[in-house]
């Protein structure tokens, strides 16, 4: 909590808290064979957001969770806010997703669950402010991304040129 992450196209986002449970009997998934996550979890593509399971992700939609809130372990409620503007678009074998700097990383190849992990495995997603997005693995991710406060049109629109 406080540090300063690389967020998508170069913004610089800070960690306002840390979303920390237990990955349970969801299968963490894998692109290309490095890059787990969670099936819910959104990822930027040149065309929107993405996630994989769609309805898991508008799920948590207006959902309050116990997140960290400061570096002593301070859990405290939030609510992780609805996406009202962005669509969230399925992410699939073929989806072009975007790096950080706007450029794209090439289609994601391989995507499988990663049964080697087990229901105790703690997994976490931050929370961040700005455009609520961070760096994994060079891949733009949702940092409890919401669009209230924030116009991910842009990035969108840039995306699309690399297309």
């Amino acid at each position: 909590v406080g540090d300063v992450l690389i967020g998508g196209i170069g913004y610089r986002n800070t960690v306002l808290a840390i979303d920390k449970t237990r990955l349970g009997a969801r299968p963490l998934k894998v692109i290309n064979g490095y890059h787990r996550f969670t099936a819910e979890h959104r990822h930027v593509s040149p065309t929107g957001w993405v996630s994989i399971d769609r309805d898991a992700t508008m799920a948590e939609h207006n959902q309050w969770f116990d997140v960290i809130v400061d570096n002593a372990g301070t859990v405290a409620p939030r609510q992780l806010v609805k996406f009202t503007k962005t669509p969230i678009l399925p992410l699939e074998v073929g989806t072009q997703l975007l790096r950080g700097d706007g450029y794209l990383i090439e289609s994601v190849k391989t995507l499988m669950d990663d049964w080697t992990r087990g229901e105790q495995e703690e997994v976490y997603s931050l929370v961040m402010d700005g455009s609520h997005t961070f760096l994994a693995n060079g891949f733009i991710v949702s940092g409890w991304a919401r669009d209230d406060d924030f116009d991910y049109a842009p990035w969108f629109s840039v995306g699309a040129a690399w297309r």
